[in-house]
């Protein structure tokens, strides 16, 4: 977990852009959990004909006068017809907005169409608060990952919710983030492994990647791989949504969380999500659901 001062630096919005666009993986992987990489190069997207992909979207946003979006979109659907075509991040979200649910906004504040490459703000379901960059020039901003990565049109570019293609089973987070320095960018948290240790304790293993941008004059992307996440507090329920136990992961980003007895139970690990004093995430949350011990 970071410590220390947010440094506050103003922008030009052509970077704020760059930040919205470059933020942001093939197929679920099977290294999507072990895998310490952040990032890949995007492939040639897959064309689909007469068929429906079914994609995840996370929206995790910044904290303003106490409220924030924190959901899950499940199965969200994209259907091909008889011409062939591929899907990108911005037809989940043009899919997600016609649900009704969310609004993604262009800097002009109307919902983005087929034609947008990026966003700037998102209005909640209930078209109460919108949430933006923290001012016209900040370095905070919208960014995306696929299943837990960023992908990348070439070494260094990254791709926008335009040309990041999506395929079926793909899990897209969205999220808040200030890439100002290396202290106060989002630092984007994953469960890598649970193991049962005993009869009645769970070992889970947190890591964290994280993005931001250099000084001036370069303003140079770094963009962290995922490594052991000290500090940040992990939570298990049981199958009745009941909290069970607690802990903070130790330098090796693990924790033991005694859950009395695995009997019959399943369990929702959780990593708390964090913010700074200003709303902004520290940490983002993650969950695994549904987790059978052995």
């Amino acid at each position: 977990m970071k410590s220390g001062k947010i440094m506050s630096k103003m922008m030009l919005l052509g970077l704020v852009v760059m930040l919205v666009l470059a933020m942001s993986v093939p197929a679920f992987a099977q290294d999507y959990l072990t895998s310490t990489s952040a990032s890949y190069i995007q492939g040639t997207a897959p064309i689909y004909t007469d068929q429906t992909i079914n994609v995840d979207l996370v929206v995790e946003s910044r904290t303003i006068s106490g409220s924030y979006i924190y959901t899950t979109i499940n199965n969200v659907l994209l259907t091909a017809g008889e011409t062939a075509q591929s899907f990108f991040v911005r037809d989940v979200l043009l899919a997600v907005q016609d649900m009704g649910n969310y609004t993604f906004n262009g800097t002009d504040g109307n919902p983005i169409d087929s034609g947008d490459s990026y966003f700037y703000s998102v209005t909640d379901e209930n078209s109460i608060v919108t949430y933006g960059p923290t001012s016209q020039y900040a370095w905070d901003g919208w960014v995306f990952r696929i299943n837990n990565k960023f992908p990348l049109e070439s070494a260094g570019l990254g791709a926008s919710i335009a040309t990041a293609y999506v395929t079926d089973g793909d899990v897209i987070n969205i999220y808040h983030d200030d890439a100002s320095s290396s202290t106060s960018c989002a630092d984007f948290a994953k469960i890598a492994s649970i193991t049962d240790n005993d009869s009645n304790t769970l070992t889970v293993n947190v890591k964290a990647s994280c993005q931001y941008y250099g000084p001036a004059p370069t303003y140079t992307w770094n963009l962290t791989n995922f490594a052991n996440y000290q500090g940040v507090t992990v939570k298990a329920y049981n199958e009745s949504g009941t909290l069970v136990t607690s802990g903070t992961t130790d330098s090796s980003g693990n924790v033991d969380l005694n859950v009395g007895s695995f009997g019959s139970h399943t369990y929702k690990v959780e990593v708390v999500r964090t913010t700074f004093g200003n709303g902004l995430i520290e940490n983002t949350t993650d969950t695994v659901t549904g987790y059978d011990p052995i």
